[in-house]
Protein backbone atom coordinates (compact mmCIF):
# COMPACT_ATOMS: atom_id res chain seq x y z
CA UNK A 1 0.00 0.00 0.00
CA UNK A 2 1.00 3.17 -0.75
CA UNK A 3 2.89 5.50 1.96
CA UNK A 4 0.64 8.24 3.70
CA UNK A 5 0.36 11.71 1.80
CA UNK A 6 0.29 14.60 3.02
CA UNK A 7 -3.12 15.89 4.32
CA UNK A 8 -5.96 16.64 1.90
CA UNK A 9 -6.92 20.34 1.72
CA UNK A 10 -10.50 19.85 2.52
CA UNK A 11 -9.61 17.82 5.79
CA UNK A 12 -6.90 20.14 6.60
CA UNK A 13 -9.34 23.51 6.57
CA UNK A 14 -12.25 21.65 8.74
CA UNK A 15 -9.74 20.14 11.38
CA UNK A 16 -11.07 21.97 14.41
CA UNK A 17 -14.24 21.86 13.04
CA UNK A 18 -16.92 19.67 16.05
CA UNK A 19 -18.06 16.51 13.79
CA UNK A 20 -21.19 15.82 13.03
CA UNK A 21 -22.43 12.61 15.36
CA UNK A 22 -22.70 9.08 14.08
CA UNK A 23 -25.27 8.05 12.10
CA UNK A 24 -27.37 4.82 11.72
CA UNK A 25 -26.40 3.40 8.52
CA UNK A 26 -24.18 6.14 7.16
CA UNK A 27 -20.61 6.96 7.64
CA UNK A 28 -19.81 9.33 9.73
CA UNK A 29 -18.51 12.82 8.17
CA UNK A 30 -16.99 16.28 8.75
CA UNK A 31 -18.69 19.52 9.34
CA UNK A 32 -17.60 21.63 6.35
CA UNK A 33 -17.62 25.71 6.40
CA UNK A 34 -20.28 26.88 4.31
CA UNK A 35 -17.62 28.32 1.88
CA UNK A 36 -16.12 25.05 1.21
CA UNK A 37 -16.31 23.37 -2.42
CA UNK A 38 -16.78 19.59 -2.71
CA UNK A 39 -13.65 17.75 -3.27
CA UNK A 40 -10.71 18.38 -5.93
CA UNK A 41 -8.70 15.62 -7.60
CA UNK A 42 -6.25 15.76 -5.81
CA UNK A 43 -8.15 15.79 -2.38
CA UNK A 44 -9.15 12.20 -4.30
CA UNK A 45 -5.70 11.25 -5.01
CA UNK A 46 -4.72 11.92 -1.19
CA UNK A 47 -7.67 10.00 -0.13
CA UNK A 48 -6.30 6.99 -1.95
CA UNK A 49 -3.07 6.96 -0.07
CA UNK A 50 -4.48 6.96 3.13
CA UNK A 51 -4.01 3.93 5.01
CA UNK A 52 -7.69 2.21 5.50
CA UNK A 53 -8.27 2.82 8.69
CA UNK A 54 -7.36 6.54 8.78
CA UNK A 55 -9.92 7.17 5.91
CA UNK A 56 -13.26 8.73 7.02
CA UNK A 57 -15.89 10.93 5.39
CA UNK A 58 -15.48 15.00 4.74
CA UNK A 59 -18.51 16.65 3.97
CA UNK A 60 -16.51 17.85 0.92
CA UNK A 61 -16.02 13.91 -0.27
CA UNK A 62 -19.62 13.31 0.41
CA UNK A 63 -20.13 16.35 -1.61
CA UNK A 64 -18.55 14.69 -4.87
CA UNK A 65 -21.38 11.90 -4.35
CA UNK A 66 -23.99 14.27 -3.54
CA UNK A 67 -23.48 15.96 -6.92
CA UNK A 68 -23.66 12.50 -8.89
CA UNK A 69 -26.43 11.82 -7.08
CA UNK A 70 -28.60 15.20 -7.41
CA UNK A 71 -27.47 15.46 -11.15
CA UNK A 72 -25.80 12.92 -13.03
CA UNK A 73 -22.75 14.50 -13.56
CA UNK A 74 -19.73 12.35 -13.01
CA UNK A 75 -16.83 14.65 -12.14
CA UNK A 76 -13.56 12.72 -11.97
CA UNK A 77 -12.14 9.86 -13.75
CA UNK A 78 -13.73 6.07 -11.65
CA UNK A 79 -10.32 5.00 -10.74
CA UNK A 80 -10.52 7.88 -8.23
CA UNK A 81 -14.28 7.69 -7.46
CA UNK A 82 -14.05 4.04 -6.86
CA UNK A 83 -11.99 3.66 -3.48
CA UNK A 84 -14.40 6.30 -2.08
CA UNK A 85 -17.47 4.60 -3.06
CA UNK A 86 -15.78 1.28 -1.86
CA UNK A 87 -15.22 3.48 1.65
CA UNK A 88 -18.82 4.69 1.95
CA UNK A 89 -20.23 1.25 0.94
CA UNK A 90 -17.96 -0.69 3.20
CA UNK A 91 -19.27 2.17 6.25
CA UNK A 92 -23.15 1.66 5.29
CA UNK A 93 -22.78 -2.21 5.13
CA UNK A 94 -21.12 -2.46 8.32
CA UNK A 95 -23.46 0.16 10.08
CA UNK A 96 -26.60 -1.60 8.97
CA UNK A 97 -25.56 -5.22 9.92
CA UNK A 98 -24.61 -3.90 13.22
CA UNK A 99 -28.27 -2.13 13.92
CA UNK A 100 -29.99 -4.82 12.60
CA UNK A 101 -28.14 -8.34 13.32
CA UNK A 102 -30.84 -10.66 14.95
CA UNK A 103 -28.54 -13.87 16.22
CA UNK A 104 -31.66 -16.21 15.70
CA UNK A 105 -31.95 -19.16 13.64
CA UNK A 106 -28.74 -20.13 10.88
CA UNK A 107 -26.65 -17.42 9.23
CA UNK A 108 -27.74 -16.72 6.19
CA UNK A 109 -25.60 -17.66 2.79
CA UNK A 110 -23.29 -14.57 2.92
CA UNK A 111 -22.13 -12.51 5.80
CA UNK A 112 -21.64 -9.07 5.54
CA UNK A 113 -17.81 -8.68 5.07
CA UNK A 114 -18.34 -11.48 2.34
CA UNK A 115 -21.18 -9.42 0.64
CA UNK A 116 -18.65 -6.05 0.79
CA UNK A 117 -15.97 -8.36 -0.96
CA UNK A 118 -18.10 -9.24 -3.35
CA UNK A 119 -19.15 -5.65 -4.23
CA UNK A 120 -15.88 -4.47 -4.28
CA UNK A 121 -15.00 -7.01 -6.68
CA UNK A 122 -17.82 -5.94 -8.74
CA UNK A 123 -16.98 -2.33 -8.71
CA UNK A 124 -13.16 -2.91 -9.41
CA UNK A 125 -13.95 -4.46 -12.86
CA UNK A 126 -15.84 -1.36 -14.68
CA UNK A 127 -13.12 0.83 -16.60
CA UNK A 128 -15.55 3.61 -15.78
CA UNK A 129 -18.22 4.51 -13.61
CA UNK A 130 -21.49 2.25 -13.96
CA UNK A 131 -24.43 3.47 -15.72
CA UNK A 132 -26.60 3.21 -12.57
CA UNK A 133 -23.68 5.39 -10.71
CA UNK A 134 -26.30 7.91 -10.09
CA UNK A 135 -28.40 5.93 -8.26
CA UNK A 136 -25.94 4.01 -6.33
CA UNK A 137 -24.84 7.30 -4.83
CA UNK A 138 -28.81 8.11 -4.10
CA UNK A 139 -28.89 4.88 -2.05
CA UNK A 140 -25.10 5.24 -0.32
CA UNK A 141 -25.92 8.69 1.04
CA UNK A 142 -29.04 7.99 2.65
CA UNK A 143 -30.01 4.59 2.27
CA UNK A 144 -32.60 4.84 5.40
CA UNK A 145 -34.76 7.22 3.43
CA UNK A 146 -35.58 4.03 1.49
CA UNK A 147 -34.41 1.01 3.07
CA UNK A 148 -34.94 -0.41 6.62
CA UNK A 149 -33.83 -4.11 5.93
CA UNK A 150 -30.54 -4.81 5.58
CA UNK A 151 -31.50 -7.40 2.62
CA UNK A 152 -33.45 -4.99 1.23
CA UNK A 153 -30.73 -2.88 1.05
CA UNK A 154 -27.83 -5.32 -0.19
CA UNK A 155 -30.49 -6.28 -3.31
CA UNK A 156 -30.46 -2.35 -4.09
CA UNK A 157 -26.50 -2.25 -4.22
CA UNK A 158 -26.59 -5.59 -5.76
CA UNK A 159 -29.38 -4.45 -9.01
CA UNK A 160 -26.88 -1.18 -9.16
CA UNK A 161 -23.84 -3.37 -9.89
CA UNK A 162 -25.25 -5.90 -12.29
CA UNK A 163 -25.13 -3.70 -15.32
CA UNK A 164 -22.30 -3.84 -17.66
CA UNK A 165 -22.99 -0.58 -19.57
CA UNK A 166 -20.15 1.94 -18.30
CA UNK A 167 -20.39 5.74 -18.71
CA UNK A 168 -17.06 8.16 -18.65
CA UNK A 169 -16.80 11.48 -16.73
CA UNK A 170 -19.31 14.02 -17.82
CA UNK A 171 -17.78 16.50 -21.08
CA UNK A 172 -15.49 19.22 -19.20
CA UNK A 173 -16.98 21.76 -21.47
CA UNK A 174 -20.33 20.43 -19.77
CA UNK A 175 -19.65 21.01 -16.18
CA UNK A 176 -19.94 24.13 -14.10
CA UNK A 177 -17.17 24.81 -11.30
CA UNK A 178 -17.43 22.51 -8.58
CA UNK A 179 -20.36 23.50 -6.22
CA UNK A 180 -20.39 24.47 -2.60
CA UNK A 181 -21.21 21.69 0.18
CA UNK A 182 -23.78 23.78 1.23
CA UNK A 183 -25.54 23.94 -2.01
CA UNK A 184 -25.99 20.16 -2.07
CA UNK A 185 -29.13 19.29 0.00
CA UNK A 186 -30.73 15.71 0.80
CA UNK A 187 -30.66 13.60 -2.54
CA UNK A 188 -34.14 11.64 -2.12
CA UNK A 189 -36.25 14.06 -1.70
CA UNK A 190 -37.20 14.43 -5.29
CA UNK A 191 -36.26 17.95 -5.79
CA UNK A 192 -36.85 19.86 -8.93
CA UNK A 193 -35.03 19.10 -11.90
CA UNK A 194 -30.77 21.06 -11.81
CA UNK A 195 -30.57 20.88 -15.75
CA UNK A 196 -32.20 18.47 -18.49
CA UNK A 197 -31.15 16.78 -21.69
CA UNK A 198 -32.62 16.72 -24.70
CA UNK A 199 -31.83 13.47 -25.97
CA UNK A 200 -33.03 11.85 -22.13
CA UNK A 201 -35.80 14.17 -21.83
CA UNK A 202 -37.93 11.06 -21.26
CA UNK A 203 -35.97 9.33 -18.93
CA UNK A 204 -36.94 10.01 -14.83
CA UNK A 205 -34.76 7.48 -12.78
CA UNK A 206 -33.12 4.65 -12.46
CA UNK A 207 -34.74 3.27 -9.10
CA UNK A 208 -37.87 3.35 -6.20
CA UNK A 209 -39.07 6.92 -5.76
CA UNK A 210 -37.38 9.00 -3.09
CA UNK A 211 -40.65 8.36 -1.16
CA UNK A 212 -38.69 5.13 0.46
CA UNK A 213 -40.55 1.96 -0.61
CA UNK A 214 -38.94 -0.72 0.80
CA UNK A 215 -38.99 -2.70 -2.25
CA UNK A 216 -37.42 -1.53 -5.49
CA UNK A 217 -39.81 -0.73 -8.23
CA UNK A 218 -40.35 -3.22 -11.25
CA UNK A 219 -39.25 -0.44 -13.57
CA UNK A 220 -36.21 -0.44 -12.02
CA UNK A 221 -35.36 -4.46 -12.26
CA UNK A 222 -37.00 -4.08 -16.04
CA UNK A 223 -34.51 -1.20 -17.29
CA UNK A 224 -31.87 -2.99 -15.31
CA UNK A 225 -32.31 -6.25 -17.28
CA UNK A 226 -32.70 -4.20 -20.42
CA UNK A 227 -29.25 -2.86 -20.01
CA UNK A 228 -27.66 -5.86 -20.13
CA UNK A 229 -29.26 -7.10 -23.11
CA UNK A 230 -29.56 -3.58 -24.69
CA UNK A 231 -26.83 -1.56 -24.24
CA UNK A 232 -28.07 2.29 -24.85
CA UNK A 233 -26.61 4.43 -27.39
CA UNK A 234 -25.72 7.19 -25.55
CA UNK A 235 -23.71 6.10 -22.28
CA UNK A 236 -23.58 9.22 -20.80
CA UNK A 237 -26.58 10.51 -18.85
CA UNK A 238 -27.32 13.93 -18.05
CA UNK A 239 -30.09 14.56 -16.89
CA UNK A 240 -31.63 14.68 -13.06
CA UNK A 241 -32.46 11.06 -12.72
CA UNK A 242 -34.56 11.54 -10.04
CA UNK A 243 -36.61 8.23 -8.86
CA UNK A 244 -40.19 8.12 -10.29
Amino acid sequence: MATQAEPMDAAASTGNEPAEPERAGAPSESVAPSSAYISSEADLIAFTRLPLEERFLTSQLRGVLAESALTGRIRYKWPLLRPLVDFVLEQVLTAYDAETRVEVGPPGPDSVSETIERFQKLLSAFSDAPWTFQRLCEILLEPKRQYSRLSKLVLAIEKCLLVTTEQPPTDPDQLPPPPLCSSLGPVNTNPAPVYTNAHHGGHTGHGAGPSGSADDSAGFTNSLLDVRHHPPHHLHHHGNHVGT
